[in-house]
């Protein structure tokens, strides 16, 4: 029946039900729909966790989504090409409630270690595989963080790893 099928396609909290089931991209895909669909996607309880590993998606993109998603509590930025410094502080700005980081397949300098230790305050969990620690290949790096409860570094390479924690 087409008129049930209505009354279910607009009724916000079955939508809200319906829409907890979808991943990012297909609330990305559904959004356009209407305004309330677009509406309901855009709610923080869908973005709390934001995993990027390995998509093509610019830095311009990434961006948007952080200002856009300030709830977000959980961020992959595995194998994208543009984690640096600058993307780093973007995240600190933007995400005032992140809990968990994960990155992989990058290089790591002693400065972004820096603003992981001082700027993401909130960070309990970080994640780290397959990097580089120090800017000219592998050399000491300091992991310091007063709030963070786990760590995981996975074939990462550095010629000495400090962590104060």
């Amino acid at each position: 029946n087409s008129s049930a099928m209505e009354i279910v396609l607009s009724n916000v909290d079955i939508l809200k039900i319906l829409f907890t089931s979808f991943k990012i991209e297909k609330l990305c895909q559904v959004a356009p729909t209407c305004k309330q669909w677009h509406s309901i996607c855009q709610l923080g309880d869908f973005w709390t966790t934001l995993n990027l590993e390995k998509r093509q998606i610019s830095r311009a993109q990434v961006t948007e989504l952080l200002r856009r998603h300030p709830s977000i509590s959980s961020l992959n930025l595995s194998d994208l090409s543009f984690v640096d410094d600058s993307m780093l502080e973007t995240v600190a700005a933007s995400l005032p409630s992140l809990n968990k980081l994960e990155l992989g397949y990058c290089q790591i300098s002693e400065q972004q270690m820096g603003i992981i230790a001082n700027r993401l305050t909130t960070l309990s969990e970080l994640s780290i595989r397959d990097a580089s620690f120090g800017r000219f290949g592998p050399g000491e790096v300091v992991i310091s963080h007063e709030h963070l409860t786990s760590l995981r570094a996975e074939g990462c390479r550095a010629g000495r790893l400090v962590v104060r924690c």
